[in-house]
């Protein structure tokens, strides 16, 4: 994706904005859905950056204090009126001394925390600042804090009591934030976006309790909705698993909702099955899904091969039994 189409997808934007900037800046779409989870008087932003999250901020707020540790980074931002930058490390005393100084009202406090580009990590270890510490110090600005954490971070590694909102944009899995104190509202969320559909649950995961006599349909749900685990809140009345590792698929009766990409079943059964299919309705390709290794998954795409001399695109499932489907 090139430079310009990302600018698109952030606000704030200037023309000293550079490439890392917005690789590592808030969409304009999740941006504004914080701004609104977070109505303040005053928002305190750390790790403010090049300022794409402080602009929907600002739009909401009396005031913003958008801090970051690099003054340069800091320097880039095109902040309106009612921002003050701050350069400086959000832990250092003196920096907390000088939000406490600026504060007016109500309150809010936002972390986007640092970690490496290369990092695949999905624990806290390579997070900065560090956030049991950074809850212990900003507790004394307000009890409403918000913090940006790695979107497939365990669950358990969070510290103290939050709400786990987890966003997703167009299907896929985009962010996770953790609302502390007035802020949450629930233990666990999902949002999707740009739609604002909000699921959210209390206490253990569902339980899945399947009923389907016959399927019609294989439902693939939303990125966000499965890592939250809370798919059962959002099924139709009428279905059962496919069985398999990640992702997590299902067939119904019916296409579902908008938490689940829908693709309509041709044909289901042994290979055998799907091959008869295949040679009444060849396509131009096989679109695989289901836990097989790579190697595996050539293997099963070239055996058919050969029956791929039409047009179009199918999609096939692999569980106890096969599923060729359509894409709704």
């Amino acid at each position: 994706m090139t430079r310009l189409k990302r600018r698109k997808e952030v606000e704030n934007a200037s023309e000293a904005t550079t490439p890392d900037d917005v690789r590592f800046g808030t969409p304009e779409l999740v941006a504004q859905h914080r701004a609104k989870r977070l109505r303040a008087d005053t928002i305190v932003e750390i790790g403010a950056g090049a300022g794409f999250q402080t602009g929907a901020f600002a739009a909401i707020a009396k005031r913003v204090i958008a801090v970051d540790i690099d003054p340069e980074r800091l320097s880039r931002a095109h902040f309106p009126q009612n921002v003050i930058p701050i350069a400086g490390d959000a832990l250092d005393p003196a920096t907390i001394r000088i939000i406490k100084e600026r504060l007016d009202g109500k309150v809010a406090v936002f972390l986007d925390p640092e970690r490496p580009a290369s990092s695949t990590h999905r624990t806290l270890s390579e997070v900065r600042p560090f956030i049991p510490k950074f809850l212990d110090m900003y507790a004394a600005i307000s009890e409403d804090i918000a913090i940006e954490l790695p979107p497939f971070l365990d669950a358990k590694e969070i510290p103290g009591k939050c709400e786990r909102e987890y966003l997703s944009v167009d299907g896929q899995l985009n962010r996770l934030t953790a609302y502390f104190g007035g802020l949450r509202a629930c233990d666990v969320s999902v949002v999707r976006l740009p739609g604002e559909e909000r699921i959210e649950h209390n206490g253990r995961r569902p339980g899945l309790v399947e009923n389907l006599d016959e399927a019609r349909f294989v439902l693939e749900p939303d990125a966000a909705l499965a890592h939250a685990g809370l798919v059962p809140l959002a099924l139709p009345a009428h279905y059962r698993r496919i069985p398999g590792k990640k992702p997590a698929f299902l067939a119904s009766k019916r296409p579902a909702n908008g938490w689940f990409r829908a693709y309509r079943i041709v044909a289901a059964g042994d290979d055998a099955t799907i091959r008869r299919a295949l040679a009444r309705r060849p396509p131009a390709a096989i679109i695989l899904h289901g836990s097989v290794s790579q190697d595996d998954q050539r293997r099963i795409l070239a055996s058919y091969r050969p029956l791929c001399h039409g047009d179009g695109r199918l999609h096939l499932f692999l569980g106890r039994q096969r599923y060729l489907t359509t894409r709704e």
